[in-house]
């Protein structure tokens, strides 16, 4: 029995303009508009990460202090990511060497574990934040007001 699609939140359906014309629910919950706290368990390059992926849902205005799980695990995805990336560099004996296969002890080749590590937490850092509005995809699907920016003659005279 198939899933069909995820819901989407009426304020979701409000930026995306509401192409379906259903009646949206205004009394739906609605997370507080604020910086959730930085989880103390994410290493120094997922805290980082976090800084970054808060401060641009800040900039498009879309951080909500119940975000804080799913900004969590996009940080850890993107830093175990980036420790497997690092790891491949690691045990490159030169620049050139290619270490995404290995040669098993009876000779076989097979691909370097870490590889499937790399590609595992890019997916997850992907989807997760896909999620959080943050690829090019999402992007598309949202409209933001524009502030007013004042003209020329606004400027000079105000």
């Amino acid at each position: 029995m198939g899933m069909g699609r995820k819901p989407k939140h009426p304020d979701l359906r409000l930026v995306e303009g509401n192409r379906e014309h259903r009646r949206i629910d205004a009394n739906v919950p609605r997370p507080a508009p604020a910086r959730p706290p930085c989880p103390k368990v994410l290493d120094p390059v997922a805290k980082r990460h976090w800084k970054y992926v808060v401060g641009q849902l800040e900039a498009m205005g879309i951080l909500a202090c119940s975000d804080q799980g799913t900004i969590a695990a996009a940080a850890n995805a993107y830093s175990r990511w980036h420790r497997a990336e690092q790891q491949l560099k690691a045990i490159a004996k030169d620049p050139d060497q290619y270490t995404e296969v290995m040669k098993t002890k009876s000779g076989n080749w097979i691909q370097n574990p870490i590889v499937g590590i790399a590609n595992a937490a890019r997916d997850a850092m992907v989807r997760y934040e896909s999620e959080l509005g943050l690829s090019p995809t999402a992007r598309t699907r949202l409209k933001v007001e524009k502030a007013d920016i004042p003209g020329r003659r606004e400027r000079l005279l105000g």
